[in-house]
């Protein structure tokens, strides 16, 4: 591919290999009680736990509002937790609870 430096080759092999192996074990997009939308986002809260709903959907380039019902599932769960921000009461920081770890931790683990 015209453009692509070998660390960013290495990258798209390694997320294509994930990918695969996710649908191989997942082929309907889920782990345990989670669907792929929900998994994708507990990942990114559990690799930058304290991020804001907005930071979120801007790494997973989702639109806000598509992050909003899988994020109130994941709440539901026990997995994440919504705080207000206390310099900004308008914005909502994420956290991953303690279960949330746990279940990305065998997540990764079995698609390693």
């Amino acid at each position: 591919m015209a453009g692509v430096n070998k660390a960013q080759r290495a990258l798209l092999d390694e997320a294509v290999a994930v990918a695969g192996r996710s649908r191989e074990l997942f082929p309907y997009g889920g782990f345990e009680d989670l669907d792929g939308s929900e998994i994708q986002i507990l990942l990114c809260v559990v690799g930058s736990p304290g991020d804001s709903v907005l930071a979120i959907s801007k790494k997973l380039r989702f639109e806000q509002p598509t992050v909003s019902r899988p994020l109130s599932k994941l709440v539901d769960k026990h997995l994440i937790e919504v705080a207000v921000d206390p310099n900004d009461g308008r914005r909502k920081l994420i956290k991953p609870t303690r279960s949330g770890v746990k279940i990305t931790e065998r997540y990764l683990k079995s698609v390693a």
